[in-house]
């Protein structure tokens, strides 16, 4: 399973992926909005976590041209940012994501959000 993580605050960028790293998913990373989306296009993660806040791109238009390409119809949505819900709606932005993280976050919540939206990264077997 394959996550894009956005975010321009490198250490947030750094926890994110060592957590989910460690769950066992694949992270591809970017620092801006533009970079997000060409890796979304050119890669197909399965989940974008996007800052709301980020050079270039902020998180509300990377998500408005992700959800225009056809070809990444099945691509999940989570978009993190210290700004409140309250604000993502006045975008009208819930319309668009799957899931809304705020800063500080706890990253129990994080990985359960991640597993809730594309399952866990680990196949767990019994012996």
């Amino acid at each position: 399973m394959r996550v894009l993580i956005a975010e321009d605050d490198a250490a947030i960028l750094d926890i994110l992926t060592i957590i989910l790293q460690g769950e066992g998913y694949e992270v591809i990373t970017a620092k801006d909005g533009e970079t997000a989306e060409a890796l979304a296009r050119e890669q197909a993660p399965h989940l974008a976590i996007l800052d709301l806040m980020m050079p270039r791109l902020n998180g509300f238009e990377v998500t408005r041209r992700l959800r225009a390409c056809p070809e990444l119809a099945g691509l999940k949505i989570a978009l993190i940012s210290a700004l409140s819900q309250e604000t993502v709606r006045a975008q009208n932005m819930h319309m668009w994501v799957d899931t809304f993280l705020v800063k500080p976050f706890d990253i129990h919540q994080v990985i359960q959000a991640v597993r809730t939206l594309i399952g866990p990264a680990k196949e767990v077997t019994s012996t």
